[in-house]
């Protein structure tokens, strides 16, 4: 029995010795996996292997493309400076490109400021090669106290509603060469539009409008004249309301006759060009005083006595303007 029982153990000692010799890779398995191993390489002057040499500079490029690496900036101590980096152009906007054309409106400023930008907007339109212009101009006069009749003839004569279109090449209308860009446009008769200052004016004002243009609106004060006088102020950059009666040869107009100016207002509507591409004006006048007659019909008419009177005006005109 114990032989039997040495015999079994010894056995199974053999066994186990014939499967542990089986797990040792062959010699071809272990020559395959070193041949695949890269070969090290020596730097010639026995220095470090070249190919992890982590600091090395890369190389330049054949071509000269490349630009060559700059150091590090230092400061004086040989301290390495921080590197800064321009922030990029906005997408769609060249950095270099010129700001937007246009002017510097005096929004907000005051009137000697906003008069300025006016008159010199203004007084191009008298100036420019080509003006066309479309024009609206309602004159009303009326005579709120009768004379008799003895005024009706100037009352319809007066009378004013009209809308032209005129174009002018060089200060001359293109359908009448008689005709000056001078006689039209406001104040008619003279060289320029306006010549008004801070103290002609109550108050002047300009805002920006959604369109990207300005709006200028000036008001006048209220000013009382002689009958056959007008106003400075209203000269400067309004049409003159006047009747002069003393040009009728029929009548005399009484010495202590007065002229009242009220509500003139302008506005005007000035583009990025500072071209005026509309203006609008409007005023009140108001004579009064006394009229006798200097003829005999006139003398029947008023029954030879002084009549007192009041010739009232109301003038609105409205322009538009283009250049091209």
């Amino acid at each position: 029995m114990k032989k039997l029982t040495a015999l079994f153990l010894a056995a199974v000692m053999c066994l186990g010795f014939a499967a542990c010799g089986g797990d040792k890779p062959s010699d071809d398995t272990t020559t395959t996996t070193e041949s695949t191993t890269a070969p090290s390489i020596t730097d010639p002057t026995g220095g470090a292997d070249s190919a992890t040499e982590a600091t090395e500079p890369p190389a330049a490029d054949p071509s000269g493309s490349l630009p060559p690496t700059e150091p590090p900036a230092t400061d004086p101590s040989g301290n390495t400076l921080p590197t800064t980096t321009a922030a990029p152009a906005a997408a769609g906007k060249d950095p270099t490109a010129p700001p937007p054309s246009g002017i510097n409106a005096p929004v907000g400023k005051g009137a000697a400021e906003v008069l300025a930008f006016y008159n010199t907007a203004a007084n191009k339109i008298k100036t420019v090669p080509l003006l066309k212009l479309n024009i609206h101009k309602q004159q009303t006069v009326s005579v709120p106290k009768p004379l008799n009749g003895a005024l009706d003839f100037l009352v319809a004569d007066a009378q004013i509603d009209e809308t032209k279109n005129r174009t002018f090449t060089n200060g001359k209308d293109a359908a009448d060469g008689n005709r000056s860009v001078n006689d039209v446009v406001i104040p008619e008769g003279k060289s320029y539009v306006s010549i008004l200052k801070a103290a002609d004016v109550a108050s002047a004002a300009c805002k920006a409008l959604p369109d990207g243009r300005y709006e200028v609106l000036i008001k006048m004060p209220n000013v009382t004249v002689g009958a056959e006088e007008v106003p400075s102020n209203y000269a400067a950059g309004l049409n003159v309301l006047e009747v002069k009666l003393s040009d009728i040869e029929a009548v005399h107009v009484s010495s202590d006759a007065k002229s009242g100016y009220s509500n003139g207002e302008l506005r005007a509507v000035i583009n990025q060009d500072g071209q005026m591409d509309e203006l609008h004006m409007s005023a009140d006048m108001m004579s009064t005083g006394k009229l006798s007659g200097n003829t005999t019909a006139v003398k029947a008419i008023l029954f030879g006595q002084s009549v007192a009177f009041e010739l009232q005006i109301h003038q609105k005109i409205d322009m538009s303007l283009r250049y091209r």
